[in-house]
């Protein structure tokens, strides 16, 4: 990539399936969460555990979004080594206050649902 504004795209991209909300207090676990969605990776557990902990999270977000700027270079170099896995691009958001949104009780899965039922009819 060219310039610094193309290559930092993938931070300021709109989510390609709207943005989830999930209330990040008890009865949440986030060991289930990780264990369901991202294979008990050891990198996100340390993400949900520093945001519980150091950044008092009340609020999980959870955006789909596409291979963009660096994700794609990024992708692109382990397409060349033979190395890829294509799978669902995801931004965490862990914010210190309670959205309105979390009201409303969305929950990941039902997102997800939603999505493979949308993709299944086409």
């Amino acid at each position: 990539m060219s310039n610094v504004t193309d290559s930092q795209c993938h931070r300021t991209q709109s989510p390609s399936l709207g943005t989830t909300f999930q209330d990040f207090s008890a009865p949440f676990s986030s060991f289930d969460f990780i264990d369901r969605h991202f294979a008990a990776s050891l990198a996100i557990r340390r993400c949900f555990s520093l945001a519980r902990s150091n950044q008092d999270c009340k609020t999980l977000t959870i955006e789909k979004i596409g291979e963009k700027g660096l994700l794609l270079d990024e992708n692109d170099d382990l397409r060349n080594r033979g190395c890829f896995t294509a799978t669902d691009i995801y931004r965490l958001g862990f914010w210190d206050r309670v959205s309105i949104e979390t009201t409303k009780k969305v929950s990941f899965e039902k997102a997800i649902a939603e999505r493979n039922s949308e993709i299944l009819a086409v």
